[in-house]
């Protein structure tokens, strides 16, 4: 099955803003958790390191004395 653009960018957005897991982006997309974890990987190998994406994000709202 395709999902559309949106539907992926809203799994990212789940996983960095929200740090949502990705079984727990999956039910709430009403996807498989393999495809979740595929479009993580897939965006890795075009550079957009989710795991990155999250740390930078954590950072940025929260500052260094919350790591």
């Amino acid at each position: 099955m395709a999902y559309s653009k949106e539907t992926r960018t809203k799994a990212r957005s789940l996983y960095v803003h929200s740090r949502y897991s990705l079984p727990t982006i999956a039910v709430s997309l009403d996807v498989g958790s393999g495809t979740v974890s595929r479009w993580k990987a897939d965006a890795r190998k075009r550079g957009d390191d989710w795991d990155i994406a999250r740390s930078a994000d954590m950072m940025q709202g929260e500052g260094f004395d919350k790591l």
